[in-house]
């Protein structure tokens, strides 16, 4: 029978890897809404709000940030409702889809044996883990520089116009995801003038890249924005060190910040980096397109950014180099690959299985500020509830919740009355505490604490009016 003979083609790796996907997918899906959402998420929320125009989500500012995954947001509030589950389930979805985008990734440029090991690091990966459901844009960052540099490859070696066009829909997604997608499609021109190199004359080249450079076009209408955020001043990304920068980097990349001992980072990132060096040679040998690819991506997301830095104001952090990590684990499964050669694929299969599971028993979600049970708590005391800032960010909460009967105010907005009227104010916080915010120093002044409650990354303050 037809399927039966379909059944036997389906090679024993396929199906693990649909095992391993199906199980990332399901680990993730597994109380995914348990967390409160926290400012930056609350942030990609409000700023995607249903209720918004298209241009209002596109060129809503201050935001370093293109604005793809804002629109994919609004576009999905949009259809199924403005909710907290959506927002997750979108960044669980892509998370998901890296774990066989990098195995074929990998299968492709070097083995079917890598691309397993490399399916099952991304399936432990904590950083993979930790992004797969927060509702930012890292996620499809990573799937989207892998699929855009996985096209690239496939054109340079086929020359099909169908693997350009793909090429096109994911670098314009990338593009318009992060400011580091940027670097990282600057990086494929770089790279195209190596592998192109005896022929820039061609046909071929020439076709790359002129859509390369329209899909940098597609940052022209934002300009005004950009150079608006680099004009006021510095960001919350604190300078790194150069001489351990790198080692930090690849530690983070294993453990994201769940491992944050200086010395534990350098001594796992040297051995990482070591790893990484290793694998870059043997891939050197094996695919040197590949090879050219991949090194000249790393520089512009791992050293690019530190030299702009220093000159600038720092850009570089983990997160933001996240488009990197597909590679970095493909490269460093090379070096198990290599070091376990001895080992069968039937051994790989079992193994991999044991530490995905052991993994994700052991896997503890990172608290996160309780934006939710904050505002569930103050109602509690008062149907007229004050927020030092980010009043945006608590208005989301309070449609979810379906608070519409509180009022929600500024409480900076309090100052403008010479008397204040009310006994009490109610006053939710979370990621600053009011008194350490510049904004208030003339409100702050007239109120005490009374009482207070304290959340995960937060809290509730009633405050009294002082007596004059």
């Amino acid at each position: 029978m037809n399927v039966t003979r379909y059944a036997k083609s389906i090679s024993t790796s396929s199906i693990f890897l649909l095992f391993i996907t199906s199980l990332f997918f399901l680990f993730r899906l597994l109380n995914i809404t348990e967390e409160s959402y926290w400012m930056d998420e609350l942030y990609s929320a409000t700023r995607s709000n249903p209720d918004k125009d298209f241009l209002n989500v596109y060129f809503w500012g201050p935001d370093p940030h293109p604005p793809f995954h804002y629109i994919l947001l609004w576009l999905g509030y949009n259809l199924f409702g403005f909710n907290e589950y959506l927002g997750r389930f979108i960044s669980v979805l892509s998370g998901t889809l890296v774990i066989p985008a990098t195995y074929y990734f990998a299968k492709k440029i070097i083995s079917e044996r890598v691309g397993v090991i490399s399916a099952v690091l991304v399936s432990i990966n904590t950083t993979i883990l930790y992004f797969s459901t927060e509702v930012r844009s890292y996620e499809l960052m990573a799937l989207c520089s892998l699929l855009s540099t996985l096209y690239f490859l496939n054109y340079f070696l086929s020359q099909k116009k169908l693997y350009l066009i793909a090429y096109f829909i994911f670098s314009l997604m990338l593009m318009n995801l992060h400011f580091f997608g940027a670097l990282i499609i600057i990086s494929h021109l770089f790279a195209s003038f190596l592998i192109f190199r005896g022929n820039l004359l061609s046909k071929e080249f020439l076709s790359f890249t002129s859509i390369n450079l329209l899909v940098q076009a597609s940052y022209i209408p934002l300009l005004g924005l950009i150079f608006s955020v680099a004009s006021s001043g510095p960001t919350w990304i604190q300078e790194v060190n150069f001489l351990t920068y790198l080692f930090n980097t690849f530690a983070d990349f294993v453990f994201y910040e769940f491992v944050n001992q200086p010395m534990s980072n350098i001594f796992f990132g040297a051995i990482l980096f070591l790893g990484l060096i290793y694998g870059m040679k043997q891939l050197a040998q094996a695919n040197s397109s590949a090879a050219i690819i991949i090194t000249i991506l790393g520089l512009f997301l791992l050293v690019i950014p530190i030299i702009i830095g220093y000159f600038l104001e720092p850009i570089f952090n983990t997160r933001n180099a996240i488009g990197f990590l597909p590679f970095f684990l493909i490269l460093i499964s090379l070096t198990i690959s290599k070091v376990t050669f001895n080992l069968s694929m039937k051994t790989i299969y079992l193994l991999g299985t044991i530490i995905i599971f052991v993994t994700y028993a052991n896997y503890e979600e990172r608290n996160k500020q309780d934006w939710r049970n904050i505002l569930k708590d103050a109602v509690k005391e008062s149907n007229v509830i004050y927020t030092p800032n980010w009043l945006g960010q608590w208005q989301t909460y309070q449609t979810w919740l379906g608070l519409e009967d509180i009022q929600l105010l500024d409480l900076n907005s309090i100052n403008k009355s010479e008397q204040l009227k009310s006994k009490r104010y109610v006053v939710v916080w979370a990621q600053v505490r009011p008194e350490k915010m510049q904004r208030l120093r003339k409100i702050l002044p007239r109120l005490r604490i009374k009482d207070e409650k304290d959340f995960k990354g937060g809290g509730i303050i009633i405050y009294e009016p002082v007596l004059q």
